[in-house]
């Protein structure tokens, strides 16, 4: 396994190198791409690496290439400023949250519907019934019990 291809043209070659030895010499640091070791700063190891693997080319079998799964690409739109991004994501966040709130409600409104709903609600004991209805105001008519 070979490391240092900057510009994923599949090969390694002068140009990935030219990118790491230009962020070496101005002290890149953070998660950029021509860090090839990983450790947040563009340094002398990773154009070492870049160096000794230079002419590396890539080699695959046939087809061997990952798929794109176009779900992946069709969710997230392109947007031309910062705030729309913002707006769009502050947006999915309250429909989130809108979603959850929902949820408890409905809950909350079929236990409240359990719980007092006299069509449904098995009397206590001793409770006057009639044959078919449950009567919650405890009068009781033909067919009492």
């Amino acid at each position: 396994m070979y490391g240092g291809d900057i510009t994923q043209d599949e090969i390694i070659d002068g140009s990935d190198l030219s990118l790491v030895d230009n962020g070496a010499f101005a002290g890149l640091s953070g998660y950029v791409v021509e860090d090839v070791t990983g450790d947040n700063f563009v340094d002398a190891d990773d154009v070492a690496i870049v160096d000794n693997n230079q002419g590396v080319t890539m080699v695959g079998p046939p087809g061997g290439a990952p798929t794109i799964n176009p779900n992946e690409n069709d969710q997230m739109p392109e947007f031309k400023t910062e705030a729309e991004r913002q707006k769009y994501e502050t947006g999915m966040r309250a429909n989130s949250l809108n979603q959850e709130i929902l949820f408890k409600q409905n809950q909350e409104r079929d236990l409240l519907n359990a719980k007092y709903n006299f069509k449904n609600r098995i009397p206590s004991k001793g409770a006057a019934e009639t044959s078919k209805l449950y009567d919650p105001n405890g009068i009781t008519g033909l067919g009492c019990r």
